[in-house]
């Protein structure tokens, strides 16, 4: 009988000083997800658990856990984990998102299709009706039946 892929531990080692911080930085509640689990990857690994264990604890695939790690032995740990990643913010500013919603809880609208007309005519932004959808529901709006 074989020996089953998931206990297979690669030899990734941190420096002491790199596990520190990377522990410190778990133990921080408002990091982002998506940053814990970078830090998290580097962890598991750094114990022995094995890429297969690593996805699965995570919810990632194998490619990403390699990837964060090689990512970790090519720039240093300070540039690994200098997240330069966006988020997707919207088409509309806050500002704007702010006043549509004004408008919106003074009108009385029975379908998306005028709300995108409003928004093209006010803003210049154009929309899809379900990317109005995720708009509206975005910042409170949920539809109803009349």
């Amino acid at each position: 009988m074989g020996v089953n892929p998931y206990f297979l531990a690669v030899n990734y080692q941190l420096s002491e000083q790199d596990y520190q911080k990377l522990r410190q930085l778990q133990k921080n509640t408002k990091l982002s997800r998506r940053r814990y689990r970078k830090v998290t990857v580097l962890v598991m690994s750094h114990h022995g658990f094995s890429v297969e264990m690593v996805q699965a604890a995570l919810g990632l695939d194998d490619n990403t856990v390699r990837r964060y790690w090689g990512g970790y032995q090519d720039k240093g740990i300070d540039t690994y984990l200098a997240d330069h990643y966006v988020p997707y913010m919207g088409k509309l500013t806050e500002e704007q998102e702010a006043k549509l919603a004004e408008h919106l809880d003074t009108n009385l609208y029975l379908d998306v299709k005028p709300i995108i007309a409003y928004v093209q005519e006010k803003y210049g932004v154009e929309y899809s009706e379900s990317g109005m959808r995720d708009l509206l529901h975005r910042i409170g709006f949920t539809y109803k039946h009349t």
